[in-house]
């Protein structure tokens, strides 16, 4: 779906959702592999500041989410 995502609003809740996932699966694995999973999850989590801070008023309920 976040290929697909064509407005801002879409993207910020993909991407959001898929950090979301990566989170909470470094919680099951070795400490090897969390490392990489925890990385790629902040990098969506930044994408997704940025999106919200440029795309969408302070009183959208995913910024407020966020």
């Amino acid at each position: 779906m976040l290929p697909h995502a064509k407005n801002p609003e879409n993207e910020i809740y993909f991407k959001k959702m898929k950090a979301d996932y990566l989170r909470y699966l470094s919680e099951f694995m070795d400490d090897e592999n969390c490392t990489e999973i925890v990385q790629k999850a902040l990098k969506l989590y930044t994408e997704c500041d940025t999106l919200v801070k440029n795309h969408l008023p302070p009183t959208h309920p995913l910024r407020l989410g966020h």
